[in-house]
């Protein structure tokens, strides 16, 4: 993974950075194109402050999850971890990104 950070300077002496990452994924450009929408929609909720940023956001790219059943998801892994559930928010994201039927479920819920 890499990162590239762009500064930008605005009128009045604002600054704002832009950061671009790249990394190995097993993403490919025909999803990405599948989901662009979704994927946009997902960015401007957690530029704007309506999601987090995290690991479950790559349901979004990976599987075109919208971003609003993401956020339902993610609520209910307080609940899930309160049960006893001995996993983390990462490894449970990662097991619905790995798990390619996933994709098919989350689409059903949404």
């Amino acid at each position: 993974m890499a990162e590239r950070p762009y500064g930008l300077e605005f009128p009045g002496g604002r600054r704002a950075w832009i950061q671009i990452w790249s990394s190995t994924s097993r993403v490919r450009r025909r999803e990405i194109r599948r989901a662009r929408d979704e994927i946009k929609s997902a960015f401007t909720a957690v530029w704007t402050g309506l999601m987090d940023s995290d690991s479950f956001n790559q349901l979004t790219l990976t599987a075109g999850v919208p971003w609003r059943l993401v956020v339902v998801l993610r609520a209910y892994l307080p609940i899930l971890l309160q049960t006893g559930l001995p996993f983390s928010q990462g490894y449970i994201a990662q097991v619905l990104i790995n798990i390619r039927r996933s994709r098919a479920i989350l689409r059903i819920c949404s």
